[in-house]
């Protein structure tokens, strides 16, 4: 059994849409990011006005601001990992399409942000 090479512009437009969707995910992502450490602060300034009064008013709003910023941290990180991971794979697909079309820089979005050049150049 033979394998077929699929032609460099198969090959390429695949990547391309493989590249679209990536940069649709990150696009989606940090919006969300953006939306639930919002839907965090909500939900701490209700349980706050809610329960936060009399002698325990203090410890509640302490309780609820640490509570809020582990929770904002943590969803800031976790979605934070895998926009950094579909960056990476942009940056291949970017390289390998270079590549391809012969060296030239046409894919460059990714791999300059993640790698920018040194003062001067």
């Amino acid at each position: 059994m033979t394998i077929e090479r699929q032609p460099d512009t198969e090959r390429i437009s695949a990547l391309l849409h493989e590249y679209d969707a990536l940069r649709a995910e990150i696009v989606a992502r940090a919006g969300s990011r953006f939306q639930l450490v919002a839907l965090v602060g909500v939900v701490a300034t209700l349980v706050t006005a809610k329960w936060a009064s009399g002698s325990t008013q203090t410890w509640i709003i302490i309780g609820t601001l640490i509570g809020t910023a582990v929770t904002a941290l943590i969803i800031w990180l976790a979605f934070g990992t895998y926009i950094d991971s579909c960056a990476s794979r942009l940056i291949d697909i970017e390289n390998e399409v270079n590549r391809m079309l012969g060296g030239l820089p046409v894919l460059k979005w990714e791999s300059r942000i993640r790698h920018k050049p040194p003062a001067g150049e």
